[in-house]
């Protein structure tokens, strides 16, 4: 669904395109637990746009290499079933 765009560069134009689209196509079922996953990603994508290199010090780095690390080994097996 979300492969419509050409470039295999993702930019921050390109990304918000994304999001308003994940937004477009999103229904919320208060049973389905799955639009909280889109939602945080949302949420992460504006909040790094946003952040400033002189906002990342050494330890703000380490925690955050340590989260897209656990995410990644999360994220790992969903790429390898396709």
């Amino acid at each position: 669904m979300l492969g419509e765009l050409p470039s295999a560069e993702m930019t921050s134009e390109q990304m918000t395109r994304v999001v308003e689209r994940i937004d477009e196509l999103l229904e919320i079922d208060a049973l389905d637990t799955r639009h909280l996953f889109w939602e945080e990603m949302k949420r992460v994508f504006f909040a790094m746009r946003e952040t400033q290199p002189e906002e990342l010090d050494e330890r703000i780095m380490s925690e955050l290499l340590g989260a897209m690390d656990a995410l990644g080994n999360v994220l790992y097996p969903i790429e390898r079933r396709r």
